[in-house]
C-alpha cells in the first residue's frame, strides 16, 4: 500500500520543498482542512444534519479497499506536494484520507503513515537544502528522539490502544498541526540591523579637531 501513494508523493514533496507560497493565505487554509478532518475522525456528525458520520454511527463495516492505482497516484502526488509546501511529512494528510475513505483500517493506516512520513520528509528536506544555511547541529538528537517515539508509538498502536483510541489520538494530532499552521502562518520578519551611520575617519562631512574630536564640517571651533 505504501508505494502506491509514495511513488508519486516523493517527487512532488521534493518540488514542494523548492517552492514558496504566501504563508498568510495558504497555511491557514490547510490548517482549517486538518481541523475539519480531526472533527470527522473524532466521530462527530456533519453540521446542520447534512449526513451521518460512518465512524460515529458504526455503519462503516465494509472491508477497507484501496481505489484504482490512478487515484492512489493522484492522491499521493497531491499529498506529497502539500507536505513539501507545509514542511510536514504528509502523514497528517494521508491518515485521515485512508480512514475516512475506508481505504485502510486504523492500525494499517498508522503503519503506512509512519513510513510515508519518512520518505516524504527526506524528499522535502532535499528540496529545501539549497535554502538552508547549514544543517542544524541538533539533528542527530532529533532523529534519535523520533526513533524512540516511533518504537513507543508502534507498541501502543499494535497492542495497547483500541481502534477508537487511535482515531482520537490522530484527531488530537491533526488539531495541533492545524492550529500550528493557522497561528504561525505569518511571523513578522526580524527587523533589519540599523544602517551603519556615517562618521568614519574618511567621512568628508566631518573634520577632526587638533585634539582628535570630530566636528561636522563648517562647525566653528
Amino acid at each position: 500500500m505504501l508505494w502506491t501513494f509514495a511513488v508519486a508523493s516523493i517527487p512532488m514533496a521534493y518540488l514542494g520543498g523548492r517552492w514558496t507560497l504566501p504563508d498568510v493565505a495558504f497555511k491557514p487554509l490547510v490548517g482549517v482542512v486538518l481541523i475539519y478532518a480531526a472533527y470527522r475522525l473524532a466521530g462527530l456528525p456533519l453540521p446542520l444534519g447534512r449526513g451521518a458520520n460512518p465512524i460515529a454511527d458504526g455503519s462503516a463495516t465494509a472491508e477497507p479497499r484501496l481505489p484504482s492505482l490512478g487515484i492512489c497516484l493522484a492522491v499521493g502526488g497531491l499529498i506529497g506536494l502539500l507536505s513539501g509546501l507545509t514542511g510536514t511529512g504528509g502523514g497528517i494528510f494521508l491518515s485521515p484520507v485512508l480512514i475516512l475513505m475506508n481505504w485502510a483500517d486504523v492500525r494499517k493506516t498508522a503503519g503506512v503513515s509512519a513510513a510515508f512520513i519518512l520518505v516524504n520528509s527526506i524528499a522535502g528536506l532535499a528540496g529545501n537544502v539549497p535554502t538552508l544555511p547549514a544543517i542544524p547541529s541538533g539533528l542527530p538528537l532529533w532523529l534519535a528522539t523520533v526513533a524512540v517515539a516511533a518504537l513507543i508509538g508502534s507498541e501502543l498502536g499494535a497492542r495497547r490502544m483500541s481502534p477508537r483510541a487511535l482515531r482520537m489520538a490522530l484527531a488530537v494530532v491533526l488539531v495541533i498541526a492545524g492550529a500550528k499552521l493557522i497561528l504561525f502562518a505569518h511571523r513578522p520578519a526580524s527587523p533589519p540591523p540599523p544602517a551603519a551611520s556615517g562618521g568614519g575617519a574618511d567621512d568628508p562631512a566631518l573634520a577632526r579637531s587638533d585634539c582628535g574630536v570630530r566636528f561636522p564640517a563648517g562647525h566653528r571651533r
